[in-house]
């Protein structure tokens, strides 16, 4: 991963992680046979094992660069009596599994980090059985906005997005490049389509509550560094929190994902 990811292992971050993915709901309709083997790209501290809960008569494979994840998605899998998963070590681009060893291969909100996020995709289709799928949600952080009344808290999350994904650190187009990127690899059936997340403060309190924390989690881990940089002010980011646990009937907020499918030939 890039110096810029800033996704961390402390257990505030999990849980923010974990009710993030439980928020946005952009998994909800994934399924896998229960005899599918399943490798999971990127898998931090488990956000994702539902998925080594509904193959539960074939496998999960968790794989991450960071160790301090895969101890925390350990735990997450002995707590909850998981048998079938596993977990490795690894970078991104090497895997270390077998070719055609799995009947598909997830990521979710991981490419967006890498600097050459081809290289992972091509990783996932060697491993990924012919016939079997590749997955993948990525978020469009251009389409991030809550408002109108957050103005620093948007100035503090774009000032964040730049130090983590812009020159070479991430790809932040990923998103909106999937379909091309997938269709010029050894897979078919490429399927790719918007998922959007709205909330507002009348019909949706506590949804958008929540999505708002979510944006001062993701500036948080990094927000230090961005006031010694000179990107945000010390007031600025105060002023950021602050409004962040302020709802009207006219708060609001929308982002976008992109989910992907393709069939390995």
């Amino acid at each position: 991963m890039n110096k810029g990811y800033s996704l961390g292992a402390k257990d505030s971050e999990q849980k923010r992680l974990l009710l993030q993915r439980e928020i946005y709901g952009d998994t909800e309709d994934i399924h896998f046979p229960p005899d599918y083997r399943v490798a999971e790209f990127g898998c931090g501290a488990g956000a994702n094992l539902w998925i080594a809960q509904e193959v539960s008569l074939g496998g999960y494979i968790g794989l991450d660069i960071q160790s301090a994840q895969v101890d925390k998605a350990k735990q997450a899998a002995q707590k909850l009596g998981l048998t079938n998963a596993e977990f490795k070590l690894c970078n991104a681009e090497q895997s270390g599994l077998d070719d055609s060893s799995v009947d598909a291969a997830f990521a979710r909100l991981v490419l967006i980090h890498l600097p050459t996020p081809k290289t992972m995709l091509q990783e996932m289709i060697r491993i990924v059985r012919p016939g079997g799928r590749v997955i993948i949600h990525e978020p469009y952080d251009a389409t991030y906005y809550t408002g109108p009344d957050k103005f620093n808290l948007m100035k503090c999350f774009r000032a964040r997005n730049v130090l983590a994904y812009d020159n070479g650190r991430g790809s932040p187009e990923i998103a909106v490049n999937l379909f091309p990127l997938l269709s010029s690899l050894q897979v078919s059936k490429v399927e790719v389509s918007p998922y959007v997340i709205n909330a507002n403060g009348t019909k949706d309190r506590e949804k958008c509550k929540h999505l708002l924390e979510n944006l001062v989690g993701l500036i948080t881990p990094v927000s230090d560094q961005l006031i010694t940089q000179g990107k945000i002010t010390p007031e600025e980011w105060r002023s950021a929190q602050k409004e962040a646990c302020v709802i009207t009937p006219h708060t609001f907020h929308t982002q976008t994902l992109w989910r992907a499918l393709a069939q390995v030939n």
